[in-house]
């Protein structure tokens, strides 16, 4: 368990490996280390069976712990040599997959590339540029797709589930002269459609109700983002505001139990 808390969080820091649904993979720069590695002892479950078991010896007093160094001085010498004796086109090999897979797209600034470096993106022509993105923001994991979106298109889609003062917001992100920052939505995105009283505001969500943006100016009209027990989903509150009536609707509560209406 031990050896487990050391080596997987730096594996997956390197990329060697990958974690999906609680299953650890190799990726494709961890199985090339693995096919080129010289020394067959290292790659074979018996060998750390061998080791297992010396401790196991040393624990019993069948066997001296200075022989056991010794043992692992001579193998890890061994292991030592022929690593520097590898052909050339094998390290070669490993480092064109090493590429291959921390490469995400070309840098905006168009001598370089975009890498993954651990827990950022960062252009692999630094210093000389020093774009970059953290995979996190905000307690929110920037997904691979749009962080290539954002060097690409130097705008992301609407990314939600950031965090400030323990409150989600959504926003975009956008890359402005080098630097990300966030860009939030307009009013006209945020719009539910034209305000039908006073045809001037907008109809914006107000956490409890629908409300117009003209209140100021004495417009008074709003809609409940609940009715008879049941929140109105947004994409039927825009067709209510829009065009005066709803899809059929489930879930609402009457007198005598669920009912479905429009």
């Amino acid at each position: 368990v031990a050896t487990e808390e050391t080596f997987i969080p730096k594996l997956l820091e390197r990329s060697y490996i990958d974690v999906t649904n609680s299953q650890i993979r190799t990726t494709n720069i961890g199985r090339a280390f693995i096919d080129a590695f010289p020394v067959d002892e290292i790659k074979n479950p018996a060998y750390t069976a061998e080791m297992e078991g010396m401790i196991y010896m040393i624990e019993k007093n069948e066997m001296k712990y200075e022989e056991f160094v010794e043992k692992t001085n001579t193998f890890v010498k061994d292991t030592v040599e022929q690593l520097g004796a590898m052909d050339d086109k094998v390290s070669d090999s490993i480092i064109n997959t090493w590429n291959q897979q921390i490469e995400l797209c070309k840098c905006p600034c168009r001598k370089g590339k975009i890498l993954h470096k651990g827990n950022f993106y960062g252009c692999s022509n630094y210093p000389e540029c020093e774009i970059s993105l953290p995979k996190k923001i905000k307690e929110k994991a920037i997904p691979e797709a749009q962080a290539k979106k954002l060097f690409e298109d130097k705008k992301t889609d609407l990314l939600k589930g950031f965090k400030s003062n323990e409150k989600e917001f959504s926003a975009y992100l956008v890359l402005h002269e080098g630097k990300v920052k966030f860009q939030f939505q307009t009013q006209e995105e945020l719009s539910f459609g034209k305000c039908p009283k006073c045809k001037k505001g907008d109809m914006l969500h107000r956490k409890t109700f629908y409300g117009c943006t003209e209140h100021k100016n004495g417009c008074d009209f709003m809609l409940s983002a609940k009715m008879k027990g049941k929140a109105i989903p947004g994409n039927q509150m825009k067709k209510l505001i829009q065009y005066k009536k709803t899809d059929f609707i489930n879930g609402f509560q009457g007198e005598k139990g669920e009912f479905t209406a429009a």
